[in-house]
């Protein structure tokens, strides 16, 4: 996250897939901070048999939904 001005500033990430699976992917995520201190994270997801994946990781929306809720639940607890 840079700040620019009063209100504005940009959050960057930098984000690589690779397909592992039938309809498995292996995600590799950054975080690029303007301090340096970056952060990684490592997440995979993959559909369920009946989508032709093999239902070992959560599906993409999944993700999709936590990150919802977790927002909401920040600015629940902030506010």
């Amino acid at each position: 996250m840079t700040l620019r001005g009063a209100n504005e500033f940009e959050i960057v990430f930098q984000a690589k897939g690779t397909a592992s699976g039938k309809m498995r992917s292996e995600i590799d995520l950054t975080w690029v901070r303007p301090d340096g201190r970056n952060t990684h994270f490592q997440l995979a997801t993959d559909e369920s048999v009946a989508l032709g994946g093999e239902d070992s990781a959560p599906p993409p929306l999944a993700y999709f939904a936590a990150s919802m809720v977790g927002c909401l639940m920040t600015h629940v607890r902030a506010f």
